[in-house]
């Protein structure tokens, strides 16, 4: 089925008019997390032996936190999609149950890119196979992006979701994936950068956390009707 990315934007904003009082919800819980933790880290310094750790702990910490509750709003967004009772404590639970998990595919898709980027910069660009390796990165995380929401939804096991997902990205329909990355995860990267300076005084970090948290919203429902519409779940069957 072809991917209208207008109509998925159309789609994603009636779904949360429709469901305003619970996407205001997640809304003030994403900017509460993003608020506390950029509290507990601000005067920390990284660079030092004394607060690296700590500095570690907190990210790691606040990168957890934020995924349960991403994996607790996309639940509820399954839910009421698929016309089920749509339960906050039973919603919860599975993305209590799926978040290591979860935690562990975008590690995956993310450190090719991330490990080929660090080492891009570290030599300048110089090396023979420093911009291969970042385009390789890039690639490996075009094909892959949607798996760990593929393991959330299809409630299938880490390997399945792999699978599924890449088998789903090969020859053209590389290209929506493509699209689908620019607009969920990098546009909303620049925004937060361009945003980030702003937030020098309580009542700044305020509106750019609420802003942040916005967009993480908008993004999550936005991600959902894409997966709907592009993934073909009969594709496994085609392969074995």
């Amino acid at each position: 089925m072809p991917v209208n990315f207008i109509k998925i934007f159309q789609d994603s904003w009636n779904f949360i008019l429709n469901q305003r009082q619970m996407a205001l919800f997640f809304l003030l819980l994403l900017v509460i997390d993003n608020v506390f933790f950029r509290y507990l880290l601000n005067g920390i310094d990284p660079q030092s032996e004394g607060d690296g750790s700590t500095f570690l702990m907190l990210t790691i910490a606040g990168q957890v936190v934020n995924s349960l509750l991403i994996l607790w709003f996309l639940s509820m967004i399954t839910f009421i999609s698929q016309q089920k009772p749509a339960n906050l404590s039973n919603a919860f639970a599975y993305a209590v149950k799926k978040t290591p998990i979860f935690l562990l595919l975008n590690f995956i898709i993310v450190i090719p890119f991330s490990l080929a980027a660090a080492s891009y910069v570290a030599t300048g660009g110089g090396s023979l196979f420093a911009l291969p390796s970042v385009l390789i990165g890039c690639y490996l995380f075009i094909r892959l992006c949607l798996a760990p929401y593929a393991y959330v939804l299809e409630n299938s096991t880490f390997s399945q979701a792999l699978k599924l997902v890449w088998l789903n990205g090969s020859g053209k329909r590389i290209l929506p994936l493509f699209l689908f990355s620019l607009l969920v995860y990098l546009l909303p990267l620049i925004i937060t950068l361009q945003l980030a300076p702003l937030a020098s005084s309580i009542v700044m970090t305020l509106i750019v956390a609420t802003v942040s948290a916005a967009i993480s919203v908008f993004t999550l429902v936005f991600t959902y009707r894409f997966y709907q519409l592009f993934i073909d779940k009969n594709i496994l069957r085609t392969f074995q």
